[in-house]
């Protein structure tokens, strides 16, 4: 059986030359699904930051989708080049 979840929120995050993190506190949330906009970037989710030249790549209209609890907590993104871009996150957590 697939695993139910409930969008419990959104957000718009600017992503500029200082890494930035996911809004989660005190939410359960289990899984983000990530939409990149304006200017590729770069990200971690192990717990260490990103930089301009270190992380996992995503370009403008990338979705991607974490799916662990660890890593959304440990999510953090930084601007590849100078242009500041923004993300868009769909905040979810799985059904009991």
């Amino acid at each position: 059986m697939a695993e139910e979840y409930q969008i419990v929120g959104h957000d718009t995050k600017a992503v500029s030359s200082s890494a930035v993190s996911l809004t989660t506190s005190g939410s359960n949330i289990t899984q983000v699904t990530i939409r990149v906009n304006d200017a590729t970037i770069r990200w971690r989710a192990d717990g260490t930051a990103p930089t301009a030249s270190e992380g996992h790549t995503q370009s403008i209209g990338d979705i991607f989708v974490l799916t662990d609890e660890t890593e959304v907590s440990n999510f953090q993104a930084i601007r590849k080049g100078s242009t500041d871009s923004e993300i868009d996150c769909i905040y979810e957590k799985r059904l009991p």
